[in-house]
């Protein structure tokens, strides 16, 4: 059951598929990485088995940030699980409606959550699996799976994630951005500061930070010099014109 030699999406997606669920039966499956920052935690890679896309979108926002309300508290939480089920009245009540119509019509009944926090070189990162549809007595065993599975999970994602040190400028491969990311990526490049990008944006400059920094990771630089110079380098279109 072990993930030492998982090094790629497709990999760990496999194991997701395969082994895990002969572990642990389930209808579906969502594993997350997420990197500290002042205000939490922003996803940066996610990794998903079973779910359809409608129900996908319900709880993934642009940048990979979950907005479930289950795995927002779990994040929050920082450590443990948490064990979700439609059939108990004390777990449905508070639950937001809409969040909670879209989890049954995707044919989700319960959700077991399980979270850890990790540290990589200088960053602290979390990795989370939530999986959908399992039996009930896997209630009771939501810490020992956190124990035995996610330290292999973090260091899986830290594979996936890593990337051969290059000097800045030298082109790559290019960047994929989110459309918010884009215009964050347009206006960095023009010099502005995170206060200045968040007012032009309707953000804060907090948010704005939790959003840089991510992108620095993704494409292993050290500072927002070195991330523009990057992206220049691999996406020159993004570079204002005559500039």
């Amino acid at each position: 059951m072990s993930l030492e030699k998982v090094d790629h999406a497709n990999s760990l997606k496999q194991w997701l598929d395969g082994p895990l669920q002969e572990l642990v039966p389930h209808r579906a499956v969502l594993a997350g990485h997420g990197l500290a920052h002042s205000a939490g935690y922003t996803g940066i890679q996610l990794v998903k088995s079973g779910l359809s896309e409608a129900h996908l979108t319900t709880i993934v926002r642009l940048g990979a940030s979950v907005s479930s309300p289950l795995l927002s508290r779990l994040m929050s939480s920082g450590v443990g699980h948490i064990f979700f089920d439609t059939d108990r009245a004390g777990d449905v009540e508070g639950v937001d409606l809409r969040w909670l119509a879209s989890f049954t019509s995707a044919g989700m009944h319960n959700l077991l959550g399980i979270a850890g926090r990790y540290t990589h070189g200088r960053d602290d990162f979390m990795a989370s699996l939530a999986l959908y549809n399992v039996p009930p007595e896997f209630e009771a065993r939501g810490e020992a799976l956190r124990d035995a599975l996610l330290p292999a999970l973090h260091r899986a994602f830290c594979r996936i994630e890593a990337s051969p040190t290059r000097a800045p400028g030298t082109p790559g491969k290019r960047l994929r951005l989110t459309p918010v990311e884009t215009d964050i990526v347009r206006l960095l490049i023009q010099g502005k500061t995170n206060k200045e990008i968040g007012q032009l944006l309707g953000k804060s400059a907090e948010t704005i930070k939790s959003r840089i920094s991510p992108l620095m990771h993704r494409c292993g630089v050290k500072n927002r010099t070195e991330l523009v110079s990057m992206i220049l380098a691999t996406q020159p279109d993004l570079a204002p014109p005559n500039g």
